[in-house]
């Protein structure tokens, strides 16, 4: 299976009814923690890169002030951020360019991403395309040295965000499913890709990835006691949080 049909597979269902809401209750602290390194931005014009249904997108539009633009893989998610009044345009990330012009954007959004996406310079260099000298992306990605994944990967088993198959999920006993991952990402390789795709880092956060209901109280209790206080720490937390703005050309 080809990434960009599991992508159009995988995220038309990811926005519906219950699946969506459990989503977006996983990344509640991502979300807020995104917000605030936008900022307002009254007037400029801001595009999400894997808008989805437009949840995110339009929050970020209400909290900056700003114009929001979507870009997505699945059509029916882009009928409902379309809804939510964003300019949403379709396009396969692994062989389209943007659909915009050059130097359009004041800020780009790309949250949890570029790791589905095999040719990842090629984007962050159409990211680089659009955006205005000066501008800045906001990029999330999963951490696959989460503290989580130093345990288990010493007692043999997989990490978490990562797969050994295109349909089967092996080697890790506490889940059932992948998530179509092709990339996999630090703190430190994601700062020295956008560094060497003319990005230079502003700031750096961490954030977990909170419970919904799947495990016993007690159980979601203590993973978001124990994930939230590892996201203190980037290179130790579920997710990264990178804003970088662009660099001038040498």
């Amino acid at each position: 299976m080809e990434s960009s049909e599991y992508n159009t597979k995988h995220y038309t269902g990811l926005f519906d009814g219950k699946t969506g809401s459990e989503y977006y209750t996983s990344m509640y602290v991502k979300i807020r923690k995104v917000l605030r390194m936008f900022g307002r931005m009254e007037g400029k014009r801001i595009l999400d890169i894997g808008c989805g249904d437009g949840f995110i997108t339009a929050r970020l539009g209400e909290s900056t002030g700003a114009k929001m633009f979507g870009i997505d893989i699945s059509r029916e998610a882009l009928k409902a951020a379309r809804k939510r009044g964003i300019d949403a345009r379709f396009a396969n990330l692994d062989r389209d360019k943007l659909p915009f012009a050059d130097r359009c954007f004041d800020a780009v959004f790309c949250g949890d991403v570029v790791e589905h996406i095999f040719d990842t310079e090629r984007l962050l260099g159409e990211v680089r395309r659009v955006l205005k000298d000066g501008g800045f992306l906001v990029m999330s990605v999963p951490n696959i040295a989460a503290w989580y994944n130093r345990i288990i990967m010493a007692f043999g088993f997989i990490p978490v965000w990562v797969e050994s198959a295109s349909v089967h999920y092996v080697g890790n006993p506490f889940l059932d499913s992948g998530m179509g991952h092709v990339k996999a990402f630090t703190k430190r390789s994601a700062l020295q890709l956008l560094a060497l795709c003319g990005f230079r880092k502003v700031e750096v956060a961490g954030s977990p990835v909170r419970g919904y209901g799947r495990w016993n109280h007690v159980v979601e209790g203590c993973w978001n006691r124990s994930d939230g206080f590892f996201s203190r720490f980037p290179s130790l937390s579920s997710l990264i949080i990178i804003k970088a703005v662009k660099t001038k050309n040498e």
